[in-house]
């Protein structure tokens, strides 16, 4: 198996045999009672993601945040007070694409009105936004129950932080039944998406105190991210590298 399939594969693996999948889930959960739900999924991503590609990214970092807290169970999606996951501060002003999955869930509901759970929606469609940014296929299982509770003080504590050091990013992956290749595969996701320049800059400009760039970073990477970074950074106004 080459290095591309063991990363798709572990992929795969982290939404089939990770947090919240119990034994009775099956994609077959609602082929009778909504047989058009994949299409109609498949449909609703497609438009999103031709309007805005990076909103495939953003539909895999919401159903990853999702599973995190009290499993895969679309408690991400719920509105509630301060307290809530939305609130959180993984969450808060960068959590996505909300409403691309109002808008499947309200074609879904013109198809096939009360048979389908907000969280199997949500699985479906982070499957689908890999899918269709050039990524692996897997096969969802579904069958989950919407969560009735969004816990914002666990997603503070369960939900990886890009401050974390690798230790404790790979202690939370272990809480919740994961390990170092899902560590790997989930932070090699980012390459669909985006990250802010606040989180790594001071690599680029002030590494360890030392107001140098860090030695480790490849030279052709850290010319191209000094340049993207330089006007975005509180830390200086000016590149040094």
């Amino acid at each position: 198996m080459n290095r591309s399939s063991n990363a798709n594969f572990w992929l795969v693996n982290f939404f089939i045999l990770s947090v919240g999948v119990r034994s009775q889930l099956t994609p077959d959960f609602y082929k009778t009672t909504c047989p058009d739900l994949y299409r109609i999924v498949r449909r609703e991503v497609q438009k999103a993601l031709k309007y805005e590609m990076r909103m495939g990214a953003s539909l895999l970092r919401l159903h990853f945040h999702d599973c995190f807290v009290n499993g895969c169970d679309g408690s991400i999606l719920l509105d509630g007070d301060q307290d809530s996951e939305k609130f959180a501060t993984p969450n808060l002003n960068s959590a996505r694409g909300f409403e691309v999955i109002d808008t499947i869930k309200s074609s879904v509901e013109r198809a096939c009105s009360g048979a389908v759970s907000c969280a199997d929606i949500l699985a479906i469609a982070a499957r689908d936004s890999v899918l269709l940014s050039g990524g692996p296929f897997w096969y969802v299982q579904l069958g989950r129950r919407d969560g009735l509770i969004s816990n914002g003080t666990l997603a503070n504590l369960a939900i990886p932080s890009p401050f974390d050091t690798l230790d404790t990013i790979i202690s939370k992956f272990n809480d919740v039944g994961l390990d170092l290749k899902d560590v790997v595969t989930l932070s090699g996701a980012h390459t669909t998406g985006r990250a802010r320049c606040t989180f790594f800059s001071n690599r680029l400009f002030n590494s360890s105190g030392t107001e140098a760039p860090d030695s480790t970073i490849e030279t052709t990477m850290l010319t191209e991210y000094c340049k993207i970074c330089a006007y975005k950074t509180v830390m200086r106004t000016q590149p040094v590298c």
